[in-house]
């Protein structure tokens, strides 16, 4: 997209602008753009905030519960990552309590570690102070206004028969109710955190769009700007999996021209932000048995190779 126009759109092997596609870790971007809206409403007072006075569960736990919001959105949180972290999510009842069981892996706030228990636990919190989860929260607040998620049944999601024409998460359970938001759950209801929520890539343009345009969709500003600036500038070097600079559940890319943003999820789902340019990509991939993990090149090789005015916003 630019200038809020559609200037180029491709789908393959039967995909369409219809199909729904897991997002992986994108996920955590939309955490982001919530913790926003929390603080515009008074959810949530600072990003300085501990844990333990957003999720009653952390408070018995003093380390964790420490923990403060800010360390959680730029992953510095301390919190460990194991190769279990995604199977847990299919498998396992208690999961917030059993990720508050866990050790740490660093004291808070002292380096970069990629993770999923931060995010969950946001997640989690998130269903304490809105007293639904966050997904329900998400479509009210701001995908409704944007034109994302319309009310629908989205029970062919769960068709085993979906990944003809959708690419639903094989993580998580989806929600009992086939009209909530397409976002899986944990066994509690929780939204999973990291991984879970859904969208077309229509859809992904659209949450693009809103942060290239500062948070603010037509006459209404539903991100604070303030939150979005300070989202999407480098807040560590960052690490493994991008290996770039890391913002508030954003990757700062640093190799070009203009200041941009990427929400990033595994397997090379990815919207790609640049404000400068006014400009928006949107890319969903479905992997392929034996195929290659992660298809992102595509931006990178193919894309933004391809754009010709870097200079002329």
């Amino acid at each position: 997209m630019r200038h809020g126009v559609l200037i180029f759109e491709r789908y393959y092997r039967g995909f369409t602008p219809d199909s729904y596609f897991t997002v992986n870790s994108v996920t955590k971007s939309v955490l982001s753009a919530l913790v926003g809206i929390a603080l515009r409403d008074g959810l949530i007072d600072s990003l300085d905030r501990p844990l333990a006075s957003l999720l009653p569960a952390a408070r018995e736990h003093a380390e964790k519960g420490a923990i403060t919001l800010r360390q959680i959105l730029s992953m510095t949180s301390g919190l460990p990552y194991g190769p279990e972290s995604y199977t847990r999510y299919a498998s396992q009842d208690r999961l917030v309590a059993r990720i508050l069981e866990r050790p740490m892996a660093a004291q808070p706030g002292s380096r970069f570690r990629y993770e999923e228990d931060g995010p969950h636990l946001l997640s989690a919190a998130f269903s304490h102070l809105t007293g639904g989860n966050a997904a329900v929260f998400a479509q009210r607040e701001m995908f409704a206004p944007i034109g994302v998620w319309p009310h629908r049944d989205y029970a062919f999601l769960r068709d085993a028969a979906a990944g003809r024409l959708h690419v639903p998460s094989e993580f998580g359970f989806w929600p009992s109710n086939t009209t909530d938001p397409p976002w899986k759950t944990d066994h509690e209801g929780h939204a999973i955190g990291g991984v879970g929520a859904h969208f077309t890539i229509r859809e992904m343009a659209r949450f693009g769009l809103l942060y290239a345009r500062g948070g603010r969709w037509r006459e209404r500003q539903i991100v604070p700007p303030q939150l979005v600036a300070e989202s999407t500038i480098s807040h560590s070097p960052g690490g493994s999996p991008m290996w770039m600079p890391y913002g508030y559940f954003w990757w700062i890319p640093t190799w070009h021209r203009h200041p941009a943003m990427i929400a990033a999820g595994f397997g090379g789902q990815e919207i790609y932000v640049n404000p400068a340019l006014d400009l928006v990509v949107a890319i969903a991939c479905q992997r392929q048995p034996g195929g290659p993990d992660d298809n992102s090149n595509v931006l990178t090789r193919y894309i933004l190779p391809s754009i010709q005015d870097w200079g002329s916003p």
